[in-house]
């Protein structure tokens, strides 16, 4: 069929008919570019809905990262700080305990409050997380001030100490311009235990503590405790 001949029967159809045939002609090509999976609109906007949800992705994952990174330094902080307690709280607790020398301390101070000491005998040892509580029996005799003396004495010494089981009952005639008591109090010293903890802030704690910048440089506590009664 050679082309006049496709022009006669072109000009035979009526002109609506025409326009109807090529409007949706048009109308399919319109609707294969929004919706066949294969036309570029629909290829751009996977692609583009693809990209989206990487970048959402990216985002949550990046703020979970810079919130861990916070919490780490928040961390680091904290661990800094307890090895600074901890290093303050060594200072107050010996790693040792010599029970001779403990006893001589506390001969001596009964002997300038004025109190007798009848006895002064080690107790039991009690392992704790970050020290061991030592215990001594002192059973003593005097009258009531010299009892207050020996203790607010012994509150005062370097090492730490705390009384518990305290027991006395006159042993004189109670009426008496001086009233002798006799009695028994739990003394309690400690030693300082190593643990997992001596290894936290190692590597951030020495530094600070040898830095003369540092509020607990060389030669100075970082924490003062005082004795406990």
């Amino acid at each position: 069929m050679n082309t006049e001949r496709i022009k006669e029967i072109i000009d035979k159809i009526p002109i609506n008919i025409l326009l109807l045939g090529y409007l949706l002609y048009l109308g399919y090509d319109y609707y294969m570019f929004e919706s066949d999976v294969s036309s570029q609109k629909v290829a751009k906007a996977k692609a583009l809905e693809a990209a989206k949800a990487s970048n959402a992705k990216l985002e949550k994952r990046a703020k979970e990262l810079s919130e861990f990174v916070r919490s780490l330094e928040t961390k680091k902080v904290e661990i800094r700080n307890l090895a600074q307690n901890l290093q303050g709280m060594k200072a107050t607790l010996s790693e040792s305990t010599d029970d001779a020398a403990f006893i001589k301390i506390m001969y001596t101070e009964a002997k300038k409050a004025g109190l007798t000491v009848l006895a002064l005998r080690p107790g039991a040892s009690v392992a704790k997380e970050y020290y061991v509580e030592k215990s001594f029996v002192l059973s003593f005799g005097g009258v009531f001030a010299q009892v207050y003396s020996f203790l607010d004495r012994i509150s005062n010494v370097a090492q730490i100490v705390r009384v518990e089981n305290f027991a006395m009952k006159p042993s004189t005639v109670v009426g008496g311009k001086f009233v002798v008591l006799e009695g028994e109090m739990e003394l309690k010293t400690y030693k300082y235990q190593k643990s997992k903890a001596d290894s936290l802030g190692q590597m951030d704690a020495p530094a600070r503590v040898n830095d003369p910048k540092s509020p607990g440089g060389p030669g100075k506590p970082l924490l003062k405790v005082g004795g406990i009664q």
